[in-house]
């Protein structure tokens, strides 16, 4: 019966044991459930775990299977990884790798940058903490993982009072004040004159009493923003602060051209932070 069908396309092969029907639509999720269905004990992983996960940055394509080490069986739809360790979840009804093990196989795919927005937003989003990064690290170190000098890098500078970035573009921002010129910063900084306001500043240079804010051309379009911001400021300068705003395109496009802003803005007001 089943080769009859086969044969007549009433059931398509995706995998040995593994039939589809031609009337139900194609789709990502489907390939990603027939996948894991064709070998046992598997889970969707790496960049495919991240987009079951929701992990932003991340969209369906290829597939990553992480399967036992006694799994024998090749699949034509993904990527096979063996591994002796790896804990299972169910997203979208398909079994997926945790998120700090997701980001901890994804350390070999991507690069520093790329590696370092995955794991701020999964700590933005609270999809895992630092405690379990660092776990999943240690299980890398074990498993002899070429990429998790980096990994245990990026996690190490995301210790204790750790803000990660709420935005690409503050992302950026960061990067730009991580800049050896700069003296050091905080993230999300509470506003110094009301440390028990709700809002917060994207960067404060607490040497210089520089504020530096990132302006999003999704959030600052419209008008009510624009004049919040802007009383905001004029808060700040009442008491002693100058605020440093830079528009997408200045952070995205031109890097250098912020830091050496920022350069100039200090350079000034060191004498006034001083008194």
């Amino acid at each position: 019966m089943i080769q009859h069908r086969r044969q007549t396309d009433a059931w398509l092969t995706l995998d040995r044991s593994l039939y589809a029907l031609p009337s139900h639509p194609f789709s990502w999720l489907r390939q990603a459930k027939a996948a894991e269905l064709a070998i046992p004990a598997a889970a969707l992983s790496h960049r495919a775990a991240a987009v079951l996960h929701g992990i932003d940055g991340f969209r369906p394509g290829g597939l990553d299977l992480t399967v036992p080490l006694s799994a024998g069986h090749r699949s034509p739809m993904a990527t096979v990884h063996r591994s002796a360790d790896f804990e299972v979840v169910q997203r979208e009804l398909i079994s997926v790798t945790t998120v700090a093990r997701t980001v901890a196989d994804l350390s070999g795919q991507l690069d520093p940058w790329g590696l370092e927005r995955a794991i701020d937003e999964v700590l933005l989003s609270r999809k895992a903490t630092v405690d379990e990064l660092v776990a999943e690290a240690d299980r890398a170190t074990r498993a002899h993982q070429g990429s998790v000098v980096l990994l245990r890098a990026l996690i190490g500078d995301r210790g204790d009072g750790y803000v990660p970035p709420a935005s690409e573009l503050e992302a950026v921002l960061y990067a730009v004040l991580d800049s050896p010129r700069l003296p050091a910063f905080v993230r999300q900084a509470r506003f110094p004159w009301w440390p028990d306001a709700r809002e917060r500043v994207d960067g404060l240079i607490p040497a210089w009493n520089v504020i530096a804010e990132a302006d999003g051309r999704r959030w600052h379009s419209r008008r009510a923003d624009f004049d919040r911001d802007r009383r905001r400021d004029h808060l700040a300068q009442r008491h002693g602060y100058q605020v440093v705003r830079f528009t997408h395109r200045q952070l995205c496009d031109s890097p250098r051209y912020a830091a050496d802003v920022l350069v100039d803005v200090g350079r000034h007001r060191q004498p006034a932070a001083a008194a």
